[in-house]
This record gives structure tokens, C-alpha cells and sequence, in this order.
């Protein structure tokens, strides 16, 4: 069975940061084309098939944790890290950095705030917005959003997330700093300010 939730009205944003208001019908049918898509999508099911990257916010294990338990009073904010498919360098471009922040913009079941994009991965940090939606499913919804934005067959993202929570202040600031360093230690840019594909989504999402 499949169950769709159907919330508030939400801004559907396009490329060039115009809008349009989507009606909670709208949502709910896109979302439930979305999770049909990711059913018929066997790569999305073949996580265990993709190798981890080395790269300190890729755990050793063969796939990360499926649960994010949560606790009252404490923020559930994870940092999150994302492969291309094949390690393909396409993510660092003007057109998929404001295709994914007009997608994140109104997939907001879990909410980003500061991301990184590099050539064939990303980092990003997400917090919990609906308690009932696992960042695993959340994840295979913005991507198949994405997927049907563009138009490049070789736009592809290899399959599952690997995230890490963040359990304090101290820990978000260590963490975040070693990931804007990301560009420069790749020979990328010689100052993390200039890299052009980082930003905010939702500012507010900080520990």
C-alpha cells in the first residue's frame, strides 16, 4: 500500500527563482508520482551493490544506519552526504545548484540549511520538519523531484544517503568547518568563500 500526505499549500519555485503556488492536491499528486517512479527505479532499491566513498563522513560499514531516533528537546539535525552515480562530475554547475535549491525549497519534510556541492557528491545539513518521514524516504522523493527538472540522461544519483547526527553545538561547528574546506583541499578554489556552490536554504536550520 502506498500512503501519501497531503499538507499545507507549498511555493513551487523554477530555475530562475520565480513561483507559483501548489494547491495540496497538486503536492500530493507529486508526490505520489514520484514514489511510483522511485518503485519502478531499481537503482534506488540496490544500495547494498554501491561501495563507499573514503571520505571521513562516509562510514567503513557497507550501508549507513536506516534509523534516525529522535529526542525531546534536542534538535534532530544530521549531516547528510550524496553521491553522483559512478562518481559522474556533473553536481558542480549553475543549473543543477538552482535546480536542487528550488527542489529542496518545497520538499520540506526534512528541512536543508547550509549544503556543499562538490563535482560528484554533496553534504548538506537537514533537520526533521515532519517526525513521520524517515530522511531515507525524504531523500528518494527530492531526487526523483529532481530527475524530472532536467533534461540530462547522464544526471544521475547513486542510490541511498549516508548521514551522521549531529549531537552538539561544538560538533555542528567542527564538523562543517572540515566540509567548506572540501573545494579548496581539492585544488578547487584557494578560499572556501569563493566556491560559488555552497549556500542556505532554510537558515534557521542550525543546532
Amino acid at each position: 500500500a502506498v500512503r501519501v500526505w497531503i499538507g499545507d499549500a507549498v511555493i513551487r519555485r523554477d530555475a530562475n527563482g520565480s513561483g507559483s503556488r501548489a494547491s495540496p492536491y497538486q503536492r500530493g499528486v507529486r508526490k505520489l508520482e514520484c514514489l511510483l517512479h522511485t518503485f519502478r527505479d531499481n537503482g534506488e532499491d540496490s544500495f547494498l551493490q554501491d561501495e563507499p566513498m573514503a571520505d571521513p563522513f562516509f562510514p567503513s560499514r557497507e550501508r549507513p544506519n536506516p534509523v534516525v531516533l529522535t529526542r525531546t528537546g534536542e534538535p534532530t539535525l544530521l549531516m547528510l552526504t550524496i553521491c553522483t552515480r559512478a562518481r559522474r562530475r556533473w553536481l558542480a554547475c549553475e543549473e543543477a545548484h538552482a535546480l536542487l535549491r528550488s527542489t529542496w525549497a518545497q520538499a520540506t519534510d526534512w528541512l536543508v540549511g547550509r549544503y556543499v556541492l562538490m563535482p560528484d557528491h554533496l553534504h548538506c545539513l537537514a533537520a526533521a520538519n515532519d517526525p513521520i518521514r524517515s530522511v531515507e524516504s525524504w531523500v528518494r522523493y527530492w531526487k526523483c523531484d529532481f530527475r524530472k527538472r532536467h533534461a540530462h540522461a547522464d544526471w544521475q544519483w547513486q542510490s541511498g544517503v549516508f548521514h551522521h547526527r549531529l549531537r552538539n553545538h561544538e560538533q555542528h561547528g567542527q564538523k562543517w568547518r572540515y566540509v567548506l574546506e572540501n573545494p579548496v583541499r581539492a585544488g578547487l578554489v584557494t578560499e572556501f568563500s569563493a566556491w560559488p556552490f555552497q549556500g542556505d536554504v532554510f537558515p534557521e536550520v542550525r543546532w
